[in-house]
């Protein structure tokens, strides 16, 4: 018979958890260290409370999270200072075939990717030459003051869908129109239940039409986490 802390029967009693001290949030490239990740010079713990959301994906785990990935963190401090992950928000920045390489760049959907000093390669690719025109890649970095990107982490796949995040600009309500930096995005499948509005920063996910390779029909539409 297990014993109370008064000698009676019963299970043992466990001391209370951590008081929650304060509330951060962060945001930048994820360093992986085993059940633990670093963002913007924070260490965060991972548990079993921990919410993942990987590009939308609500059923995502802590096996899907690597080095690269860009993400919004949110978490409590407890009285240890320990940062315990409430919310992990990964999203990447760009999705489709690319069009164009330098030595130093790629191009995806009008879009010129600039690889960082530090980049991580992932998928079939394991370094920049095992790239060529055509490949269909993800990649996770960071918005220039330009609206293109410095890519901190390319991973290339057989197939996705074609994903851009930026800012909009040039809405035309008539045509549901709008763009992100020099790619024209058609919103007329999402007309219903989405307003583009001048400035703001989305993830568009959709296909790029057949007809006009400028052109990326919009399948989803929602306004980019920030923190």
């Amino acid at each position: 018979m297990i014993s109370g802390i008064d000698g009676a029967g019963g299970p043992p009693v466990l001391p209370p958890p951590p008081l929650i001290i304060a509330k951060i949030a962060a945001s930048g490239a994820l360093e992986e260290l085993g059940n633990r990740f670093v963002v913007s010079g924070t260490t965060f713990q991972v548990s079993d409370t921990t919410s993942i959301l990987i590009d939308g994906q609500t059923n995502s785990d802590d096996s899907m999270l690597s080095s690269g990935q860009v993400a919004v963190v949110r978490a409590h401090v407890d009285e240890l200072n320990n940062a315990i992950a409430k919310e992990i928000i990964v999203t990447t920045q760009v999705s489709g075939a690319i069009s164009h390489i330098t030595d130093k760049s790629i191009t995806v959907l009008k879009h010129i990717i600039i690889l960082h000093d530090d980049i991580v390669f992932g998928g079939s690719a394991k370094q920049f030459p095992d790239l060529k025109d055509g490949d269909v890649v993800n990649v996770s970095g960071f918005r220039l003051s330009d609206g293109n990107f410095s890519a901190i982490r390319i991973y290339r796949v057989e197939t996705s869908l074609e994903k851009i995040t930026g800012s909009i600009s040039q809405v035309n309500d008539s045509e549901k129109i709008f763009f992100i930096n020099d790619l024209a995005i058609n919103y007329s499948q999402v007309a219903g239940s989405f307003e583009p509005k001048e400035g703001d920063t989305v993830n568009v996910t959709g296909t790029v039409n057949n007809h006009n390779q400028s052109v990326l029909d919009a399948l989803s539409i929602n306004i980019a986490h920030q923190f």
